[in-house]
């Protein structure tokens, strides 16, 4: 029985090597095929988690931009608020400082003349 596998062995050598070495790359493009399959899930993975930290992080600036312009909106109004009260309050004053130019006017010639040298930096001429 020996004798039969060898000379079995050594007249089709050829084809037994060939089905062995099929054997092998068959075996070798499993593991090559498992090990990328493997990467590209890792690799998704990770993608998947940039994704979603990405996402987190777009949230996070979202709501700090809502925040930042809810605060900005509310210091315009204020600033247009103080505004206004100025304005009034210059309004006020204008027209309080008229009235006393226009008393002191009629009372005292020479105080409005000094009033306005002193004001304006003209000099007054009869």
């Amino acid at each position: 029985m020996t004798g039969q596998i060898l000379t079995f062995l050594a007249k089709n050598w050829k084809e037994i090597t060939l089905v062995v070495l099929l054997l092998v790359v068959f075996a070798k493009n499993s593991y090559d095929t498992k090990n990328i399959i493997k990467a590209h899930e890792t690799t998704e993975d990770s993608l998947k988690q940039q994704i979603q930290s990405l996402k987190d992080s777009h949230e996070r600036e979202m709501r700090l931009r809502d925040e930042a312009l809810a605060r900005y909106q509310r210091e315009i109004e204020e600033l247009e608020r103080r505004y206004d009260e100025k304005q009034q309050e210059i309004d006020r004053l204008t027209e309080e400082q008229k009235q006393d130019i226009i008393r002191e006017f009629e009372n005292d010639r020479q105080r409005i003349i000094e009033r306005f040298i002193n004001t304006y930096g003209i000099r007054y001429v009869e």
